[in-house]
């Protein structure tokens, strides 16, 4: 067997000229991913058709009920296990000299080609029922979009490692000079950039929203499905009954029972945020080799991904509100990618690193992109974008606060406490919004370094961001009516992986910033993209 740029090494089982089967396990993720919800919304219609027909042909009673139950729980489960054999049994695989190729599909067949310059992304993922029998799942991604996405499940590590190895010796079509990688030997220890403990991802995932937002998220569709049992339900009269018992009558007396829960709950949100931080960033460590990053987490599944330097598209430095309170932060090291299909991706497919000090993001970013080397002053956006926001949202919210209040007075007929207190939540509300706009406006600050652009934007949290210019597929300069009479615009930079945006610059200050970027982009391509 040869590889482009390597001499002839020993043949490895499922690699070579000729196509190859799966194994037999290869056959368990694919059941996994048939009870995938989307998937199982859409088998729906055919149990229940399944059930419609038992409960014409059985007898009505008690066992005619017991054999549709049993006959389409038998229906389902052989139609569940013998789809999933039956997708092993057609898919196959070649790999060669050139790149790889798949055949797939039961009732449909579906036949993909990716020659090894094409492919952009190897990761090699390993789910916890693999490990005992040192399988892998192997996924190619190709320039083409989600067209050019292999995934060959249950293959021996072996194999995947060498179609790892011959996907990178072939350079990408339109390769241009890699990035720097000033990574001193003394200072990484084996190549390893980051490597938190299991204290500090905690700590991330104690102090990062996101989980939050899921969590909640999957609470709200819970409680939607189960709404209309749970009002049936003994359980829920009894709980009123008991609550109504409190005679809770002031509102005092509901503040003192609220705020306890709710006490319990964020602390309950917490740990659960940052137990699912350490099983999904579990081992995290990213490292570099040649010209390539590493990235390794997972407890469940084992998440193994590389990363050309050259196809490194931005990076982030997230601080989150409680972040920035301990000095904490994480990256997202952004790529061109086709779209995020793994826990270990963020919704634009960027990666990762959790866990770090304020210090050591500075560190990372620069040893990830030489040329991001210290933040030089950030240059603010023009003050018309408080104005802005201040004339239209705060007219908003002070409209809100007069219709509150009269509301109360006319139809509620309150008395002068109750409409007093309304007074001071409205201006509490406004003083709030006038502040939330000018720390908003405060924190929208850009600065351009030879060949670098810096964005910071945020209002609670901070999102430090960098980018070569050379990343630039489209710059836009776009102009609202506001922001004409008043002689401002709006640069919009597309990358790959995403806009970046930059609001109420000075005129000239954006149409100044679009020509370095085309003239970057036309004299020196990043031929990658």
């Amino acid at each position: 067997m040869t590889s482009a740029g390597s001499t002839a090494t020993r043949q490895l089982p499922g690699t070579g000229e000729e196509w190859h089967r799966l194994s037999l396990w290869a056959a368990l993720p694919t059941a996994l991913a048939l009870l995938r919800p989307r998937v199982l919304a859409t088998l729906l219609p055919g149990l229940l058709a399944t059930v419609i027909v038992l409960r014409e042909v059985l007898p009505d009673g008690r066992w005619g009920f017991a054999a549709t139950v049993g006959g389409a729980a038998v229906a389902g489960l052989g139609g569940w296990i013998g789809w999933a054999l039956a997708w092993r049994h057609r898919f196959r695989y070649r790999v060669d000299a050139a790149g790889i190729s798949l055949r797939s599909g039961v009732l449909h067949r579906n036949e993909v080609r990716l020659e090894w310059e094409r492919v952009r992304n190897v990761d090699v993922r390993q789910a916890f029922y693999f490990r005992p029998l040192d399988r892998v799942t192997l996924i190619l991604e190709g320039t083409g979009g989600s067209e050019e996405v292999i995934s060959v499940p249950a293959v021996t590590r072996a194999v995947a490692e060498d179609v790892r190895r011959r996907a990178i010796a072939v350079p990408t079509v339109g390769t241009s000079a890699p990035l720097e990688v000033t990574t001193p030997e003394a200072a990484v220890a084996d190549g390893v950039l980051h490597r938190p403990s299991p204290a500090a991802l905690l700590t991330h995932g104690a102090i990062n929203g996101r989980a939050f937002a899921l969590l909640l998220a999957g609470i709200g569709v819970l409680y939607s499905v189960l709404n209309p049992f749970l009002e049936e339900a003994e359980l829920v009269r009894g709980v009123a009954e008991q609550v109504s018992g409190l005679a809770v009558e002031s509102l005092t007396g509901w503040l003192l029972l609220a705020v306890p829960v709710l006490l319990l709950l964020s602390v309950v949100l917490v740990v659960i945020s940052a137990v699912a931080a350490l099983v999904l960033y579990w081992s995290f460590t990213l490292s570099v080799d040649g010209d390539r990053y590493l990235f390794t987490q997972g407890l469940v599944e084992t998440q193994e991904r590389s990363l050309r330097a050259t196809k490194l598209q931005a990076l982030t430095t997230v601080e989150t509100a409680v972040g920035r309170l301990f000095g904490r932060c994480h990256l997202l090291v952004h790529k061109a990618t086709t779209s995020a299909d793994s826990d270990g991706e963020q919704e634009d497919g960027s990666l990762l690193v959790p866990a770090l000090s304020t210090r050591e993001g500075a560190t990372l970013v620069q040893r990830l992109d030489p040329a991001a080397a210290p933040r030089p002053p950030l240059q603010q956006v023009e003050r018309a974008f408080r104005r802005f926001w201040l004339q239209r949202l705060l007219a908003v919210v002070v409209i809100l606060a007069v219709v509150a209040v009269v509301g109360a007075a006319v139809w509620l007929d309150a008395d002068g406490a109750v409409l007093m207190l309304l007074g001071v939540l409205a201006a509490a509300v406004i003083l709030a919004t006038v502040a939330l706009i000018h720390t908003a406006w405060r924190n929208w600050g850009w600065a351009l370094d030879g060949t670098v652009l810096f964005i910071t934007h945020g209002v609670f949290g901070r999102h430090h961001v960098v980018f070569r210019l050379d990343r630039v597929q489209h710059v836009a300069v776009t102009r609202s009516p506001y922001q004409r009479r008043h002689g401002l615009a709006t640069l919009r930079l597309a990358l790959p992986d995403g806009d970046r945006t930059i609001p109420f610059l000075d005129e000239a200050d954006a149409v100044e910033l679009a020509n370095r970027t085309v003239h970057r982009v036309e004299t020196d391509p990043h031929l990658e993209l």
